[in-house]
């Protein structure tokens, strides 16, 4: 997902500066960027693993912690190695690559990790999911944009990545209901209650989908955003219910929306 999201930012920066030159060590920038946000991602999963053990207990039983195949102390080593990975290869892409993945870092750490802990506070959590896909769209942006200020990047992309992925993001609370509810969680879907909550965020990442157009004014990619968006609402209220096929969803558009665009 978020290496889709670097190359996304790559292909905006050669949108608007159709003329700037991408070389082999360019390419190794991005395969050193794309390292450390997974680096950065295996980071925020030891996080919150541990912070949300209790709950796994009750929602994810096949979590390391949970299964005793790590301890806490094997995870708060591991966590610490990833950071590290990340930090180094996030210098390495470059200053302002290293910005962002920084930037990213400090986002999940709060999202998920006490004494903040955000992802408690229902719709802020998923603002600030938005705001990590904003900035590994950003780190790809200017890796190749020769202008390195803000402004450089259109604030209509800005604010459709927040609130696309605002929305979308909700589908992560489907899993963790019954962990959530034991833990007192007020996320969207218990929120609206057993009935509701489920259909509340298929609409909410239905409508991802179909915002997509009209934030990038390229309409002919109704033929790919109309399907992802009744599919995935299919999918967030299926029984049993399964994150992989709405992933796989979301990356089937994204492929065939390329095709429409560029090929």
């Amino acid at each position: 997902h978020y290496f889709i999201l670097v190359f996304v930012g790559l292909l905006i920066a050669h949108t608007i500066f159709p003329t700037t030159q991408f070389n082999w060590n360019d390419w190794l920038s991005v395969i050193v960027l794309c390292l450390s946000f997974y680096f950065s991602i295996m980071f925020a999963v030891c996080i919150n693993d541990i912070a949300d053990e209790d709950i796994d207990k009750v929602s994810n039983a096949d979590r390391p912690l949970i299964t005793n195949s790590l301890s806490k102390e094997d995870m708060r080593q591991s966590a610490f190695m990833f950071l590290v990975a990340s930090l180094i290869s996030g210098y390495l892409a470059g200053y302002t690559a290293f910005f962002f993945v920084l930037t990213f870092t400090a986002l999940y750490y709060v999202y998920s990790a006490p004494p903040t802990r955000f992802k408690l506070i229902p719709f802020f959590s998923s603002f600030i999911i938005g705001l990590c896909c904003l900035t590994a769209v950003l780190a790809g942006f200017f890796l190749l944009s020769p202008l390195k200020y803000v402004s450089a990047f259109p604030a209509k992309l800005a604010l459709a990545i927040v609130v696309i992925f605002f929305l979308g993001s909700h589908i992560r609370d489907i899993k963790d209901i019954e962990g959530d509810k034991k833990a007192d969680i007020k996320t969207v879907p218990i929120i609206f209650g057993d009935i509701w909550g489920p259909r509340v965020v298929g609409i909410f990442t239905a409508l991802a989908f179909l915002l997509v157009p009209f934030f990038v004014s390229v309409y002919v990619l109704f033929i790919t955003a109309i399907p992802g968006a009744l599919v995935s609402y299919y999918f967030v209220n299926r029984k049993p219910y399964k994150e992989k096929y709405i992933f796989m969803t979301y990356f089937i558009f994204a492929f065939t929306s390329f095709l429409l665009l560029f090929v």
